[in-house]
């Protein structure tokens, strides 16, 4: 199961994606297979870039929270650019 996450398109702080984590690997028979998958595109924003560095944290409240997949679409930026080693998450 997939589950998108977007925290902006919902007004909400990047570590919401937290909750929403910690809620799939409670409720769901198979939560531990669930991808958590954050915005990194603001479609109702002009399509700006989200910051790179609301994504990582929305990334790293994913994961403290439970997730033990995680992932985002690029949409054109770089790893680099995003400033995001998977390492460090």
């Amino acid at each position: 199961m997939a589950i998108m996450a977007y925290n902006v398109l919902g007004g909400k702080r990047p570590s919401w994606v937290g909750d929403v984590a910690r809620g799939a690997v409670s409720r769901e028979a198979y939560g531990n297979e669930a991808i958590i998958k954050v915005q990194v595109v603001d479609w109702e924003g002009g399509n700006r870039n989200v910051d790179a560095s609301d994504v990582r944290d929305a990334l790293a409240a994913a994961k403290r929270d439970g997730a033990k997949n995680i992932g985002f679409f690029l949409s054109g930026r770089s790893m680099k650019e995003m400033e995001l080693d998977f390492r460090d998450i």
